[in-house]
């Protein structure tokens, strides 16, 4: 992303250093940390997004021999991408007009979640668990946008969203065989630890 600069005088570490402080200072006091997640995760999907495109681009360029300006268009087919996000909700174009940053930002958020395919489902009964059941079910559902099956790349994510995921999987299992939920209920949450 291209940014224009701001003042054309050279600023020191020490301004620089100055300029963070008080950045952080201001997130501290004036921003929900959930937010904060929250835009983290949706500029990982995209980064997710952006990585996939460049890998498909890449092979139908090298493989396939196929023009660069034919294998960039074909390289945004939802087909090669494990996330729906359609062109205008990425991170680059949503973050290019900064006075409208907000709103974009809220409407690529909305409109990505809406997307069939993209919504995390959790059982109803899976209200009634331990916070840290649910939170790890939630977690896991998440972990899903960036990959479909339980690879490497997908138990990071969980780790990243929630780091006891472990201890929750494990309180998970013992609820299932006292019987006190059901192994239907939580299945798809375990994943491959069964």
């Amino acid at each position: 992303m291209v940014q224009s600069s701001l003042s054309p005088e050279k600023v020191t570490g020490d301004e620089l250093n100055s300029l963070v402080d008080r950045a952080a200072d201001l997130i501290r006091t004036a921003v929900d940390y959930k937010f904060i997640l929250v835009l983290l995760f949706l500029k990982r999907l995209n980064d997710l997004w952006k990585a996939e495109k460049a890998e498909v681009k890449n092979r139908l360029v090298k493989e396939s021999g196929w023009a660069e300006e034919e294998a960039d268009k074909e390289a945004e087919r939802r087909d090669y991408h494990s996330v729906d996000i359609p062109k205008q909700f990425l991170w680059d174009e949503v973050t290019k007009d900064v006075n409208s940053l907000p709103q974009n930002l809220a409407t690529g958020i909305g409109e990505t979640a809406k997307l069939k395919g993209n919504k995390v489902m959790v059982k109803l009964n899976a209200v009634a668990l331990p916070e840290s059941a649910l939170k790890y079910i939630v977690a896991h559902e998440i972990g899903h946008a960036t990959s479909k099956r339980h690879t490497k790349t997908f138990w990071k994510t969980v780790a990243l969203i929630y780091p006891e995921y472990k201890e929750a999987q494990q309180l998970l299992l013992r609820l299932s065989s006292v019987r006190l939920i059901s192994a239907s209920s939580i299945i798809t949450a375990l994943g491959n630890v069964i």
